[in-house]
This record gives structure tokens, sequence and C-alpha cells, in this order.
């Protein structure tokens, strides 16, 4: 299982927290450290449609030129992600190429164990 979110996010705390205390293996990636890979941005992007992955109510996006959140092109908004991290929804999951996006304990407990 793979975790991508940023360590001071609550959520992505929170869902930490969890994976350890079920004792579920998996791998953190710190989008504040690591530089994400065009062809995993476009892989999440056809498994989790674009209005789930990105959030629309941060900071990241109401800071966003009107014609930044207008993109559609698939190359555009990838690289949009990339270089705003934050526009994600946090976290992302990959477990076994089944990917998710945000935690709920209740979902969690189901999915994952």
């Amino acid at each position: 299982m793979h975790i991508y979110g940023i360590k001071n996010c609550d959520t992505v705390r929170k869902a930490i927290n969890w994976l350890n205390e079920n004792q579920v293996d998996f791998v953190f990636h710190d989008l504040k450290k690591e530089v994400l890979d065009k062809k995993l941005v476009a892989n999440w992007l056809t498994q989790i449609d674009k209005n789930i992955l990105i959030n629309k109510r941060g900071t990241t996006w109401r800071k966003l030129d009107e014609a930044d959140k207008l993109i559609s092109e698939q190359d555009e908004l990838i690289q949009l992600i990339i270089d705003n991290t934050s526009l994600l929804k946090r976290p992302v999951v990959d477990s076994n190429n089944d990917y998710s996006v945000g935690f709920n304990a209740d979902d969690w407990q189901l999915k994952y164990l």
C-alpha cells in the first residue's frame, strides 16, 4: 500500500495513525518532499475522477489563476497537479492498483483489513 499526502495534514495523520494501529504495512510518500511522476498522476486521473482527486475548497485552488481552473487538457492538468501538490485531496491511496482518496475509518476497516 502506498499513501500519498502531506505529513502535517490532519487527515493524513489520522490515516497513518489508523494504519499503524491496525498494523497495515504501507509506504508513505510526502508530497512536499517527493516530486510526483507524470505517469503516476496520469494513472490516478484514469482511475479517479478529477473532481474527487482535486480539492476545490482549499487555499491552493482559490489562489490559482482562472485559466488554470479551467484546464481540461490531460497533460496540462497533470503538470498543474505536479506543480501544486496541495491541490490533491489527501491522502491518495494505492493499494494494489485499487485507488481511494481521503480517509474514513469505517470504509478503511472494510477495505484494508
